[in-house]
């Protein structure tokens, strides 16, 4: 009993100095650094490539190499295509009106290199020694260290989506040679997200639209190990150069489905529509911009027998920033979806590719709870030098709905 809590307790120490970092997702105010030139947010924080843009985790996305325009419904529709909200089958008259009721839904995500180094704090005692902490977190100088938090609460009655969340997302490089300083990038979001979409009687055209009103906090800066590992130091390194910032923007989309042999499907999505400016709380610091941004994507689903089918989707993105190498704006996305179509099946496996590199994932859905998970490739390097590191997410969603 006694070496069972000691395990207990070790393994609790290597976590909490592990996640110290995303200990302050919770815990501590943040947001950007000083606020020279902070305009537009796509380039100046690097948006693209280390944090991830939709508010939510979508390993169904991610899983098949960020093309899912043509079948992405619910919650994956928010910001992958609205006009999916309420599903992309559930046309007929006994759809039931209380489609999906998330009562929590919960995500996560690392990178492969924050499971190594959680390992290591665990299996050598650095959470409790703080010199064997140093130790671990300096043979990793230079390592991208990536975690996020995301948490959600809403529903979609008809073709109509309400959602509360909160959405948290931490970089950090520790630079090594000798110090103990940390690269730290972190970014939090939480707000309430509205969407609802319109469907003809056949099923053949969907519009949709999705809106948000959120709060933005942003910290970007160097940080000492110690500011990291204990708690008060923390909130009182990140407080100082917090700053918040407020926000309201909406994406576009339309799904037109031309015929029903193999369902040919063409999809047009336009996020943060006429751009998405979050306003400075100070007047210090310029206000952040994301701007517009125009996918396209073609899809066949033909159906394997009478509940099944297999969705083949290819997608475009970034159409409106010309500067956008143009190898990454290409997605291809792999899906067999058994027993239910989309986030509705029964179980699904996925894979895609991009420029970045492949993916895979799949879900199961059992009606009261359904998880989904990914593993997908993320180029994190700047000034067109290629890095790609290997991310994992996974989303847990409790229906309340199926009750």
């Amino acid at each position: 009993m006694a070496r069972q809590a000691a395990k207990r307790t070790q393994t609790w120490h290597g976590a909490k100095s592990f996640l110290a970092l995303a200990l302050s997702l919770s815990s501590a105010p943040s947001s950007a650094q000083d606020g020279g030139d902070q305009t537009p947010i796509n380039e100046v924080l690097s948006a693209h490539s280390v944090i991830e843009e939709s508010y939510f985790t979508n390993p169904r996305t991610t899983a098949m190499g960020g093309a899912s325009i043509t079948v992405a419904d619910d919650l994956d529709a928010a910001f992958a295509n609205p006009a999916g909200i309420g599903g992309l089958n559930l046309n007929r008259k006994d759809a039931p009106y209380l489609r999906k009721l998330y009562f929590p839904w919960l995500g996560l995500g690392a990178n492969a290199k924050s499971a190594k180094l959680y390992r290591e704090f665990k299996d050598q005692g650095g959470g409790s020694d703080s010199t064997i902490g140093r130790a671990i977190v300096d043979a990793h100088s230079g390592d991208a260290q990536y975690a996020r938090a995301n948490f959600a609460l809403g529903m979609v009655f008809g073709r109509t989506l309400l959602v509360p969340f909160a959405d948290s997302q931490l970089a950090a490089v520790a630079q090594g040679s000798g110090t103990d300083a940390i690269d730290v990038r972190y970014r939090g979001t939480s707000g309430v997200g509205y969407g609802f979409s319109a469907q003809d009687p056949a099923g053949r055209i969907s519009i949709g639209y999705f809106g948000f009103a959120a709060s933005r906090k942003e910290t970007q800066g160097v940080f000492s190990y110690n500011e990291f590992t204990d708690s008060s130091a923390r909130k009182a390194a990140i407080k100082e150069s917090s700053i918040n910032y407020e926000g309201v923007g909406q994406n576009v989309g339309i799904i037109w489905r031309i015929a029903e042999t193999a369902r040919p499907t063409f999809g047009l999505n336009l996020k943060n529509a006429g751009d998405t400016v979050y306003t400075s709380s100070s007047e210090e610091h310029e206000d952040l911009i994301e701007t517009q941004d125009l996918n396209l994507g073609f899809s066949v689903s033909p159906k394997l027998g009478s509940n099944s089918s297999f969705n083949f989707v290819v997608q475009a993105d970034h159409l409106l920033d010309y500067e956008f190498p143009t190898k990454k704006k290409y997605h291809i996305g792999l899906e067999l979806c058994l027993a239910g179509f989309g986030s509705y099946s029964t179980m699904s496996l996925r894979s895609g590719y991009n420029d970045d590199g492949p993916s895979a994932g799949l879900s199961l859905n059992v009606g009261l709870v359904a998880l989904e998970s990914s593993v997908y490739s993320v180029d994190i390097g700047v000034d067109n030098e290629k890095m790609v590191e290997q991310r994992y997410m996974t989303t847990l969603m409790v229906n309340v709905a199926e009750f």
